[in-house]
């Protein structure tokens, strides 16, 4: 009918022969049939389409730590080596079976702190902190506070790289500012890192040189990664792998409110 040929619909025309048994020849006769519908995409593709996003981009989560070393891993530049190193192995060993994604991020081993930033799949993160907790029960981490950790659309480090830093100052650090505008000011100096280390290509190992020559205020000093692992206000790696492992407890109303409620009409 007429009124379903609008939009999309297209209707088709074809000829069919009349009754013949009426007499004279067969005519031609332009009738509707079939309307055909285009096939629609599914508007999270046609969003893509618009945006010119090139792919499908998987979510990372960043996580950014700092810890106290433990006496082996401070005592000498061996032991700060071999924790990049089992960083590492512990991110291979995460990515078989997700050869769609990659962990990227970066290890600065200061003379008896360290600060981690991580980026890596939200479902991964679990197993991150339960090996950053077994390297506290080994002793190779002293204290470690969780300075942020949020979903981000794309990593800040091309690739995950660790390194060992010769400064060997240690001033204390001091501040009349709140807890939370000293880690937002530090998280924005994470930030200017990534993007200087970003501006001198894809080899991250040879812009963390750089950045110790031109601009080592980026790097910041052990002196406020001790100030951080101090804060009461931040949770501890301990607490944080309970709060993400933690089993929702669900309460009937029932649970809840006093007097229980009671049918006022017989059962029977």
């Amino acid at each position: 009918c007429e009124s379903c040929c609008h939009g999309r619909i297209e209707p088709v025309m074809c000829a069919m022969p009349t009754d013949e048994g009426a007499g004279g020849e067969g005519e031609a006769v332009a009738v509707v049939e079939q309307p055909t519908l285009e096939a629609k995409k599914p508007m999270y593709d046609v969003v893509m389409e618009l945006t010119g996003a090139g792919g499908h981009k998987a979510l990372v989560h960043q996580l950014i730590m700092v810890s106290a070393l433990g006496r082996s891993a401070a005592e000498s530049a061996a032991g700060k080596a071999e924790l990049g190193e089992r960083h590492k192995k512990l991110f291979e060993g995460l990515r078989e079976g997700r050869q769609w994604v990659s962990f990227s991020g970066l290890l600065l081993l200061y003379q008896n702190f360290c600060l981690h930033v991580i980026e890596a799949p939200p479902d991964t993160i679990g197993e991150i902190t339960t090996y950053i907790t077994d390297l506290k029960s080994e002793g190779i981490l002293g204290t470690t506070k969780i300075l942020y950790s949020h979903d981000i659309p794309t990593p800040m480090f091309p690739a995950f790289e660790y390194r060992v830093l010769t400064t060997s100052s240690h001033t204390e650090f001091k501040t009349v500012e709140s807890a939370d505008m000293v880690v937002a000011e530090y998280v924005a100096t994470i930030s200017k890192l990534a993007q200087f280390v970003s501006g001198h290509g894809a080899d991250l190992s040879a812009a963390l040189d750089a950045v110790q020559q031109e601009a080592p205020q980026l790097l910041g000093t052990q002196g406020m990664l001790e100030f951080f692992t101090r804060l009461g206000e931040l949770d501890s790696i301990t607490e944080f792998r309970d709060r993400l492992t933690m089993y929702l407890h669900v309460k009937m109303d029932d649970d809840i409110v006093w007097p229980h409620p009671q049918r006022l009409y017989p059962y029977d």
